[in-house]
């Protein structure tokens, strides 16, 4: 996922006029720790169904507007404290960034030819659980998400 993330923010962060090209490597990779952090402070328990809804293509889950907002509002701060970008220039990346980003993963999940990007995969990368079972999020969840 923060492959897609990075090549998403650098598209709209390399294609946008109002953001100075001495600060666009930064802000790259400033969304996408941003993004990261977001997408963390959902990897629990009680939250987990609606990301997991979300990404599957059930945007209208309850919660996943709450998501997409906590994303953009993380990718607004972080550009404008760690980037020096205007709260304007901030809000227009995330603005079109998550979408996209949500847009993206959720094609990627719902590819039955891309075994390895689903909800477990995701968990994984935030849960730090390399082995799929155990410990973590992963243990908590037992196998709410195997079909």
């Amino acid at each position: 996922i923060f492959n897609l993330v990075e090549k998403y923010a650098g598209e709209v962060i390399t294609n946008n006029p109002n953001v100075p090209e001495a600060k666009k490597d930064v802000a790259i990779a400033t969304t996408t720790d941003a993004v990261k952090d977001g997408l963390k402070g959902y990897l629990n328990p009680t939250n987990i169904a609606t990301l997991a809804g979300m990404l599957s293509g059930n945007h209208s889950t309850s919660g996943s507007s709450s998501i997409v907002e906590t994303l953009k509002n993380s990718v607004i701060g972080a550009l404008s404290n760690k980037a020096g970008l205007s709260n304007t220039v901030s809000s227009g990346i995330a603005a079109s960034l998550i979408p996209m980003l949500i847009n993206a993963v959720t094609k990627r999940m719902n590819d039955p030819n891309d075994s390895g990007f689903n909800v477990e995969s995701l968990i994984n990368a935030f849960s730090h659980n390399d082995g799929g079972q155990g410990g973590g999020i992963l243990g908590a969840l037992g196998g709410l998400f195997n079909k």
